[in-house]
Order: C-alpha cells, then sequence, then structure tokens
C-alpha cells in the first residue's frame, strides 16, 4: 500500500502461525522456540531494529492459517531519524 508519506508491504505465509503466546516476544533479543544450540533468536529483531534505524514500523498477526507480517517505511529520508 502507497500513502502520502510512507509505503506499506505486507508478507504473509500459509503456515500453522505464530502461538499467541509467543506473537508478542517474536522481536525481542534472543527469544527462540528452538533447541538450545539450534539458534540465537536474533533474526526478527535484527529486522526490527534496522526497520525502526530507517523511521519504520514492523508488526505480525498470527492465526492457525498463517502470519502477516507487515512493514511501513517513510517515502522520504527526512522523516528517518538520523543518530
Amino acid at each position: 500500500m502507497d500513502t502520502d508519506d510512507s509505503i506499506q508491504l505486507k508478507v504473509t505465509d500459509n503456515g500453522v502461525g505464530i502461538p499467541a503466546d509467543h506473537i508478542d516476544r517474536i522481536f525481542d533479543p534472543f527469544f527462540t522456540t528452538k533447541d538450545t544450540g539450534d539458534g540465537t533468536g536474533l533474526g526478527l529483531y535484527v529486522v526490527h531494529a534496522i526497520v525502526q534505524r530507517h523511521g519504520g514500523e514492523i508488526s505480525a498477526e498470527s492465526s492457525g492459517s498463517g502470519t502477516t507480517f507487515v512493514i511501513r517505511m517513510p517515502k522520504s529520508a527526512a522523516a528517518a531519524p538520523t543518530s
């Protein structure tokens, strides 16, 4: 979706979804549902940090039939923070 000041990108999969008790933690550093040694839990944390660094927002909605990630980024570089 394109507005006057931002662009929105939605990505949806058709998997089993993210359990409700995990959805609020998926952007937390080191959060993982994998066994010890099988993952660091940094992937979505890094994506979240990059999007925020550029003045954007990312969110996730999930159900039993998939998950949708929504990324909203400003069109103008002037809208993004510089530090």
